[in-house]
Order: C-alpha cells, then sequence, then structure tokens
C-alpha cells in the first residue's frame, strides 16, 4: 500500500485501521482499482483460529528446517 510499512500500519488510531478497509471494500465493490495497486502482489496470511493449527503450523515450520 503505497510504501507504507506494517509497523506504521500497526500504529494507526482504532478509527483509521477500521476506515481502511472501507476503502478497499469500495474498490473492490466498484471495480475501480488504482493502477498503482495492480503492481503490487497481496498476500493473506490468514491467523489460526485455534491453539491445535497454531500448534500444527509451528510444528510443520520446525520439523521443515
Amino acid at each position: 500500500m503505497d510504501d507504507i510499512s506494517d509497523s506504521i500500519l500497526k500504529q494507526l488510531p482504532t478509527k483509521a485501521k477500521n476506515y481502511l478497509p472501507a476503502i478497499y471494500d469500495k474498490y473492490l465493490k466498484e471495480n475501480d482499482i488504482p493502477n498503482s495497486w495492480r503492481k503490487h502482489k497481496v498476500v493473506n496470511t490468514p491467523k489460526p483460529e485455534t491453539p491445535e493449527i497454531l500448534i500444527k503450523n509451528r510444528l510443520e515450520r520446525t520439523l521443515e528446517h
């Protein structure tokens, strides 16, 4: 997102954090995606929903190394 780092996004006030998804939703619903956004790859990293999944993922990463 225009070279804004995760650390900066994490420091945003709650109101701004709630507003950002609305901006993305608007562009996606209207299919009016800015050209600068089309040049970047977005990777979704889902968070584990249960402790079991967290443990499973940690074990898999450990066994890979």
